[in-house]
């Protein structure tokens, strides 16, 4: 009995450690992301490229996403971890001493190589040392630490930025990825980081192919986040549109968030005790991106406020519910490649989606030119239910 205890002490260290690292990563990338801008028109980068060097990060995540996943099912997930920390802490660093845009291009796209890497190792990890009992709850409480992370991160980059330079927001995103690294080193163990295979090949990476279960995920995950991501940066610009000053429109969006922080572990703690996963991720990506059709016909605050917490409720629901969905439907030894695939999936629906659906609303307004991430999105989820079916 003593000898469960301390074996279940050690999996809460460790998982409690992996979080602590999660949202460090996260502070330090969010930390950047309102000054990066700021830095490239200052060095003269034009709108266009400062549009390029933000994208530089997602399209680089996005191709190597599952190669770097499949990696960790086979060197283990800590040398990815420590590789994705550590490339992260060389484009911050980098970043801070660059001097034109194209340094500054070079470098972001580092930062999403290391984004790449450690995104499938972590999320592999979670899964490999959560109890299935709570596996829900667990990844409601990773997930948590990324939305504390992104919250943290844009209000320490402002304060440092404010306080002293632009480039030192980069510094301290260096050092904060830095401190992450050491933790890694330390806590996270290799023995409980490593897939069953023992040997590599390039043929044996492409006759990799996903379960029907993670095929159903990822096609979810494509279609909701070519909503999310132009969502994003297009309610703002609604908002504006529409006569709320920035303090409002400010409000509004970080409205979901909030939510999603104060309701995310309820919603995985339900999703454990009734173990129906697949209706949690239905529901929930219904509840997040049918709501998002209504929005831009609404004027005033309260009906929107109403409407996005639904969204920040969905939100949290079926991103927590399809993340532990992919770690159940794989063993040990394929879900890097599984949570890599994931990743390319929303990294890709991210650029993807904000590109061509920003194009969409600049030629037919806001409600018919969100209309296809919409549609999308519903393909998303119609294919999820069919493949869990036939399953």
């Amino acid at each position: 009995m003593d000898e469960g205890k301390d074996s279940n002490n050690i999996l809460n260290l460790r998982f409690l450690t992996a979080c602590v690292i999660t949202f460090l990563h996260f502070v330090a990338g969010f930390s950047v992301i309102p000054i990066l801008p700021v830095l490239a028109s200052q060095l003269g980068a034009s709108i266009f490229f400062v549009g390029v060097i933000r994208s530089s990060y997602f399209i680089v995540a996005a191709l190597l996403a599952i190669p770097m996943g499949r990696f960790s099912d086979i060197l283990g997930r800590k040398v990815l971890i420590q590789m994705g920390l550590g490339l992260a802490v060389i484009s911050s660093f980098a970043i801070f001493f660059s001097s034109s845009v194209i340094e500054l291009l070079i470098f972001f796209a580092i930062g999403g190589l290391g984004a790449a890497a450690i995104a499938p190792a972590m999320d592999s990890y979670i899964g490999d040392i959560l109890p299935k009992k709570k596996i829900v709850t667990g990844y409601g409480w990773y997930q948590l630490s990324m939305q504390l992370g992104m919250v943290v991160g844009p209000v320490l980059g402002g304060v440092i930025a404010a306080a002293s330079t632009l480039r030192m927001s980069f510094l301290s995103a260096g050092l904060l990825s830095l401190i992450a690294t050491v933790l890694a080193l330390f806590f996270i163990k290799r023995k409980e980081s490593r897939g069953s295979i023992t040997s590599f090949s390039v043929s044996q990476l492409l006759k990799t192919r996903p379960t029907i279960i993670v095929l159903a995920a990822w096609f979810l995950i494509l279609g909701t986040a070519f909503v999310r991501g132009p969502f994003d940066f297009l309610l703002p610009l609604y908002g504006r549109e529409i006569g709320f000053d920035i303090v409002t429109i400010g409000l509004l969006f970080s409205l979901p968030a909030l939510v999603g922080l104060l309701a995310r572990i309820p919603i995985a703690y339900l999703g454990d005790r009734w173990g129906k996963r697949d209706a949690f991720v239905v529901l929930g990506a219904l509840a997040f991106f049918l709501p998002t059709v209504i929005v831009y016909r609404l004027t005033d605050f309260i009906s929107l406020s109403l409407l996005l917490v639904v969204v920040g409720l969905g939100a949290a629901t079926y991103t927590t519910a399809v993340m532990a969905r992919i770690a159940e439907g794989v063993g040990t030894a394929e879900r890097g490649f599984a949570m890599g695939g994931s990743n390319m999936m929303r990294f890709a629906g991210f650029s993807i989606g904000s590109l061509v659906i920003g194009a969409s609303v600049e030629s037919f307004g806001f409600f018919y030119g969100f209309m296809p991430a919409v549609i999308i999105a519903g393909l998303g989820v119609l294919a999820y239910i069919m493949l869990v079916r036939k399953r």
